[in-house]
Parts: C-alpha cells; structure tokens; sequence
C-alpha cells in the first residue's frame, strides 16, 4: 500500500517485458505500477553549497538548479546510494529509513534467544535470485540461522547499518548480490571500500573481521554453509552490558554508535581507523598561509567547520566527529592551505571542536567597524607594497575609504 507515502515519493512505470509473452502476459505488462523512490526534505538540504547527493548518483537524477536540489523521478531507479551520501540525513526513502532498517534488525536479532545460533545478518540486494520476491529461492530454509534482509541495493547498507546488527547481537554479517542482475550497475566495488572500514574497526575492537563477508550467487549455498560453520566456530563476541546502544534521537547516529559500541566492549576511546572508505575525515590546517577568510566554514555542509568570531580575534575550530571527508572545503580554499585524510580518530568521537587556527581580527581605525581578518590584511599589504602601491586605508572599513583620500590624515570619527 502506498498511502504512507508522499506523492513525490511514487514512480509510475510499466514492466518492461523481454522475449516472447503470451498474449495475457502483454496486457499485464501494460498495468501500471508505482515503485517507490527516494525525496528530498528541503527544510534539511543546504541545496548547491553542498551537492553530494548530485555526484553519488549513477543515474543523473539529482537534479540542482535555482529551485534547490529535487530528485527526477524518471531517472531515479529507487537505488538509494544517495540516502547514505547526504550528509544531513535530507535524503528518504519512506520504505527503507533509518528508523525503519533499525526496526528490522530488532525484529530480527532481540527476541526470546530460542532462535537457531549463531544468527547471522544477510543482507540481500533485491536484485538477487534470493531477495524475498523470488518464490524459487530457499536457501535459506538450509540455514536458519542465516537472517535475510533485503533492500534496494548494497550500496545502502551503511556503515551504520553494519555495526548495529552487530550491536544487536548478530555475530556475522553476510551480503549477498547478483552482479550480472545488478539493476544500478553497481558491482562490489561500490560497497566493497565500506566492508572493509567496518572489518577495520572491529579488528581494532578485537573482533574477528572475517565475521563480514561478501558473498556472489554462484555457489551461494555452499559457501554460506562454509561461512556459518566459519562463525560458529568462533568465539561469541563478549559485550560488557546486555543492552544495546540507544537509538539517537542526534544527527550523528554513526558517531553515537561507535562511541557506544565501544563503551560496551570495555574499549578505551583511542586509536585509528584509516582503512577502506572511511566516512570521517581528518583536517590540518597550514596557519602560516591561512587568512581566516571563513570561506570554507561557510560552504561546509555538516558544520565540521565553524568559525569562531571574537571582538578582536577569529578562528576556526573543526569537529572531526561531524566530517564526512567531503572535500569541499578544499575546493573553496583560496590558499591552498587545507588538508584532507580520511580517517577516524577514537578519541576525537564525542569530544569537543579543535581550534586549527586563530588570529587576529582589524576593526577600522575611523570609525571601529569590522574590516577583515589580520592575516588576510597583511598579505593584502604585501601584495600591493610589492607593486608599489598605496596601502595607507587598508584597515578601513568600505564606508571610510570612500570618504577619506588616499594619504590623508585620519581620526576617529567624533575626535
């Protein structure tokens, strides 16, 4: 039924037959039907400062103009690879949000502890032969202890996703795809980076990462037999506390997750992960050549970065928890004075914002309004020096340059 689902939310299409049809089949390819796609909540978008969504999508269905940033319902194929993209969480899927994948995974991992052990999460793209809309397919009913969870496409099971069905009490984590049936023209690869930054922060938590495995159709069932003796004979994972990390009502449930997971198996907040496709970014600042010109706070759409106005200072300060190694900051900066790693650091997860630079700030020597950073007057000051102009209204505001002749002999206004 689609009447929880929003109109902008619904996608007309007509089955597409292929090969020879029987008369019947011709007029039930003709019904129409709605798939449901992902939306935008504009109200969360920052529109083109941003526009990560646009280059995440395979499909040029994001669309970006003066209007803001909406999603083409002809071209979007529901894949979405952008939910996971959007820093903000402005991005829905009304049949696969957060709220919604957490609920499954309770369903299926907390329940009487009667069901077969160990559990293992399955996680299938809806394109397999073994998504839950194939009748032929019971590969599971050989493996009960193997819970299948289907959606549109690997590429949404975040890393979020991932460690909370770890959270919940999974101890493996099977995804299983079709690259030859794959619909998005995804293969592995897509993923595969995400795995492999999850695989690295478990290890580092002293679980195995071999408990997160990627699996093709061919010979599918043999090798998940194989997989779920691999697991059994493990070690259960050893969790402190017997409750899970609570749901976050705050815009950073990754972040929360890891601190709190952490926490459960009696780990020190320290170390770092820079394996795979980390979905943190570290930034340095070079001081000697920023100007504090602000730009990159200002384009950043998680507020990572923030400046730091003061009555004579400014500055910057960075929250690493809050950066998704966009890069966009390096794209605005006119100094070339940022750079980007993708990598986590423990123990920078829940703290408080790094100040990477701080100066001095020019107010007009007229009439004591605001002019510009220190830094960015000073090397204003050498660059015109150096072609031998005159630099004597330089801290000035705009107002008083216009009133007051180059050279001239100026006083506060009132004196």
């Amino acid at each position: 039924m689609l009447g929880d689902v929003p109109e902008k939310a619904r996608k007309l299409h007509f089955n597409a037959p292929h090969g020879e049809i029987s008369r019947r089949d011709l007029f039930h390819s003709l019904v129409p039907k709605y798939q449901v796609i992902p939306y935008i909540e504009s109200l969360k978008c920052v529109g083109e400062r941003c526009e990560l969504c646009r280059q995440s999508c395979a499909f040029d269905a994001i669309v970006v103009d003066d209007g803001g940033v909406s999603i083409d319902s002809l071209a979007c194929r529901g894949c979405g690879v952008c939910i996971d993209a959007c820093p903000r969480g402005a991005i829905v899927h009304p049949r696969f949000s957060l709220n919604q994948l957490n609920a499954e995974l309770e369903g299926l991992l907390l329940d009487d502890g009667n069901s077969p052990q160990p559990r293992i999460v399955a996680m299938v793209c809806q394109s397999s032969r073994h998504s839950s809309g194939d009748s032929d397919s019971d590969i599971f009913k050989h493996a009960p202890n193997f819970l299948p969870m289907e959606m549109p496409c690997l590429s949404m099971a975040s890393p979020w996703l991932m460690l909370r069905a770890f959270d919940l009490g999974a101890q493996g984590l099977a995804l299983i795809y079709e690259s030859e049936k794959c619909q998005f023209r995804f293969g592995s690869e897509k993923w595969q980076g995400t795995v492999q930054f999850v695989q690295a922060l478990l290890n580092h938590w002293g679980i195995q990462p071999e408990r997160v495995s990627f699996f093709e159709e061919r010979n599918l069932e043999q090798e998940l037999l194989n997989f779920g003796r691999t697991i059994a004979e493990l070690a259960p994972i050893s969790l402190r506390s017997p409750v899970p990390v609570g749901f976050p009502a705050e815009s950073l449930p990754l972040s929360a997750l890891i601190r709190g997971m952490g926490e459960r198996l009696g780990e020190t907040h320290v170390g770092t992960i820079s394996a795979g496709v980390v979905p943190f970014g570290k930034l340095t600042l070079d001081s000697s050549r920023c100007t504090g010109c602000g730009l990159c706070a200002a384009d950043c759409p998680t507020g990572a970065l923030k400046a730091m106005p003061g009555r004579d200072s400014c500055g910057l300060a960075f929250h690493q928890e809050r950066c998704v190694a966009c890069g966009l900051c390096i794209k605005v900066c006119p100094e070339v004075c940022l750079k980007l790693e993708r990598m986590l650091e423990l123990d920078k997860l829940g703290g408080s914002p790094q100040t990477v630079m701080k100066g001095d700030f020019v107010w007009c020597e007229v009439c004591g309004a605001p002019v510009a950073p220190r830094a960015m007057v000073e090397k204003i000051r050498a660059r015109i020096g150096a072609m031998g102009g005159n630099t004597s209204r330089l801290e000035m505001c705009p107002d008083c340059k216009m009133r007051t002749k180059p050279g001239s002999a100026r006083s506060r206004v009132g004196v």
